[in-house]
């Protein structure tokens, strides 16, 4: 049986929605450094999946809300950026395609500058015109 129209039973309800899963930073940060030192005695490579994973937390969405909370919010990117560290102090290792791949995801980017003689920029002497017809010349030779 439905409720009656107009009802107000919402409003006798103290709270909407499930109990915060970490009600304080301060549980949060307990749970991570347990999962830090875990992976430093076991000689593991931190990982963000494992981080969540550890936290109790079963997607990355649910680590992102957190996020957005601003008593979690600096906890939250100090955790992160440790596990980024980690990546970034595998660079070095021979094979480090999978630390690249995971920095990438983390906002990193390959980019090449080019510059002319003595770090003049190239084509600097160019009209607009003379620089269209180059990109013209290219794309039809790419046809």
């Amino acid at each position: 049986m439905p409720a009656p129209k107009g009802n107000k039973y919402y409003l006798l309800r103290e709270k909407s929605g499930a109990k915060p899963f970490y009600e304080t930073p301060a549980k949060m940060a307990a749970k991570a450094i347990e999962y830090f030192e875990k992976c430093d005695e076991s000689e593991e490579n931190l990982t963000v999946t494992g981080l969540i994973y550890h936290l109790g937390f079963v997607d990355k969405k649910s680590l992102r809300d957190y996020k957005g909370k601003k008593d979690f919010s600096p906890l939250i990117k100090r955790m992160l950026l440790l596990v980024e560290e980690n990546y970034e102090k595998r660079l070095s290792e021979t094979a480090c395609t999978g630390a690249i791949f995971a920095l990438k995801n983390m906002g990193w980017y390959d980019r090449q500058e080019l510059t002319g003689k003595d770090g003049e920029q190239l084509f600097s002497n160019m009209t607009e015109k003379d620089k269209q017809d180059i990109v013209r010349k290219i794309q039809d030779a790419n046809k």
